[in-house]
């Protein structure tokens, strides 16, 4: 990090009160400033911000342990390759450049919550399913971690960018697809929080505006019924 910059891990916000300077509380500690940048994703709206805008989706994976040469072999001559399926949701695939297989074909609506020890080994079945049918030559090869993750999602599929109160920005909301437009969002949203203008900025304004989604308990039947259908047939594409 630059010599400017102060990172704090593992220290999570607990309340944002806006005014200025905006201050934000933590468990033993408190942070003043001047200007905030929110790069929290669907965990906005817990800070204030983007209420009843989005709702998180729950992803799930698993990685292989790292291949041996004549299992990497057998893949191709490339040594780092990621795919994607055609289906808007579908599964998503990686050749790291450890040589290790990532594999991603399960989404749905978890109460915008990371999956438990014993729900994430039952995914994992699912993920091993899709795996040997793609993979037949290394069905013995075992998985050796798994994860799962949430992604903010709206209900027309847009995302969020700009100045949410006089001192907080926001961007946010990918929909998935956190790797590309997360990398330009935040790019325009650090030049836009420090006065800057610029075409990707202009760009990024100019998302359209997510109407806004029932309050609870209709948004967990909802958000189940959305995600569900989002995903249909997601780990079946071939």
């Amino acid at each position: 990090m630059p010599a400017n910059v102060d990172l704090f891990e593992n220290s999570a916000v607990l309340r944002m009160r806006q005014g200025s300077p905006v201050r934000l509380e933590l468990a033993n500690a408190r942070v003043v400033a001047d200007r905030v940048v929110l790069a929290v994703n669907y965990e906005a709206d817990r800070l204030g911000v983007l209420k009843s805008r989005l709702v998180g989706s729950t992803l799930a994976g698993s990685f292989t342990r790292a291949l041996a040469a004549d299992e990497l072999d057998s893949l191709g001559s490339l040594r780092e390759w990621g795919a994607i399926s055609l289906h808007g949701g579908g599964a998503t695939l990686r050749l790291t450049r450890d040589g290790r297989i990532s594999i991603r074909n399960t989404a749905e609506y978890h109460g915008s919550k990371l999956l438990s020890d014993a729900e994430l080994e039952r995914r994992q079945q699912v993920h091993r399913a899709a795996f040997d049918k793609r993979f037949p030559q290394l069905r013995h090869v075992p998985f050796e971690y798994a994860w799962s993750g949430v992604e903010g999602i709206t209900r027309n599929g847009t995302n969020f960018f700009g100045r949410r109160c006089d001192r907080v920005f926001y961007a946010g909301g990918y929909n998935g697809s956190g790797v590309s437009r997360g990398t330009a969002f935040g790019t325009a949203i650090a030049d836009y929080a420090s006065g800057e203008t610029s075409q990707t900025v202009s760009d990024c304004l100019a998302s359209a505006p997510a109407p806004r989604i029932p309050p609870r308990p209709l948004l967990d039947v909802a958000a189940w019924f959305q995600v569900r259908s989002r995903f249909r047939a997601v780990g079946l594409d071939r």
